[in-house]
This record gives C-alpha cells, structure tokens and sequence, in this order.
C-alpha cells in the first residue's frame, strides 16, 4: 500500500474510533457488580449482596428527556452462572390497590403490555439481543429481538407493598449461549424500561427515540 493511502486508511479508522468511543460515552452506564453473597430470588432483595450493588433510577418517558413521573430503580449483579436484576418501581401511596388488573397471565402473553418491566440484553460481542419482562403478577416473556418463539430457562418473582412493586430476576448465563461464565461484564449492551399504568407513561433508562427495540442505543454495562 502507497504512504499516502496508509496514511488514508489510518485516519479512516482513527476517525471511527473516536466517533465511536464518543458515542459509547453519551450512553448511561452501570456496574454489574460481582453478588458477595448468595441471592434467593424470592422478590425481597435483601441480601447482603443488594446492599453493596450500584443502584441506577434516571429513567426518562420515550422519546423525551423528559423525567417519569414514578420512580423505577434497579441495580445488576452476577456470579459465576448468572445475572441478577433487582427492580423497583414506586407507585403512590395506596397504589398497591389501584394498579390496573394484569391481563397477561401465561407465559410468553403480552406481559409487557400490562404494568411491567422490560430489559434488554446483548452480550458483549453478539449481534443478538434478548427481551425479558414481567408484569407486576410476575408473568414471564421473554424473545430474542422480536422473536418470542426463543425461550430461556430464567426465573423472576414479583411482590409489592403499598409503595412499591418489586421484581428480582435471576437469568443464567448459558440461556444466553455463554458456555463460560465472564469473570466480569463488559461492554455489554443493557436497557430497562417500565410500562408505568397509573400514570399511562413509558420509561425508559436509555434515551430511545421511536420504540424500546433500538439495540444501538441501548446503555453499557
């Protein structure tokens, strides 16, 4: 190859990089911290591990950068056989009556559709992301991009008290296709986002433009 298209080539790729680390910086980040200690996931997150997790709550409506009107917060952790999401989302005092009757009740329903959480996953270097929510009964979904004939072996439990309610998922590792465990998540691709009812809201923690299944935009572990 001549100096001159080297030299071409090099600032080409010099151009991208920097392009892309900016856009990786305008992205919101979280830790998934290693569990030090073991999670049962019965939907209280009250073990000691929870306690030490980083806690992440700026959620936005869609489209907007405008804030949710209810809190949602949530924190990730895993070890070495799976990944742990620990959700919180507040409703108004008493609200634990008005929540609007969940309609999807069998698994792979429109549980999303209902009160719900939804997050999303893409594993460092896959071209594939994977879609899990529940609703506030704890009715499972779970699809890989818009597929929801793709199933995994993942476990959720949801309760609620007249604040909040509260959805602790465990999701193994190996229904993800990872044959080995990282030893720490990097550069994974992440969103939550919350059907919020009562307030006929959609949150999101990423700044998502047109619909939740926009992967490119999707926050960093």
């Amino acid at each position: 190859m001549a100096p001159r298209h080297r030299y071409v080539v090099l600032l080409l790729v010099s151009i991208a990089s920097a392009w892309e680390g900016r856009v990786c910086a305008e992205l919101p980040h979280l830790t998934a911290c290693r569990a030090a200690s073991p999670i049962t996931v019965d939907g209280k997150l009250d073990e000691p591990a929870w306690d030490l997790s980083i806690v992440a709550g700026e959620m936005r409506l869609l489209s907007s950068r405008q804030a949710a009107a209810r809190a949602t917060t949530f924190s990730i952790l895993h070890d070495d056989a799976a990944l742990y999401i620990g959700v919180t989302c507040s409703i108004p005092s008493g609200g634990s009556q008005r929540l609007p009757k969940a309609k999807a009740n069998v698994h792979d329903g429109p549980a999303y559709a209902d009160e719900a959480i939804e997050c999303y996953l893409q594993p460092a270097g896959s071209s594939d992301y994977y879609h899990f929510a529940v609703n506030a009964i704890g009715t499972r979904y779970d699809g890989k991009g818009f597929d929801k004939s793709w199933n995994c072996d993942w476990a959720v439990t949801c309760t609620r008290n007249e604040k909040a309610w509260v959805a602790e998922m465990r999701i193994p590792f190996a229904g993800l296709g990872i044959e080995r465990a990282p030893t720490a998540l990097a550069d994974w691709r992440f969103n939550l986002s919350r059907n919020d009812k009562i307030n006929q809201q959609y949150h999101t923690w990423a700044d998502l433009k047109r619909g939740f299944h926009e992967p490119q935009s999707f926050g960093v572990l």
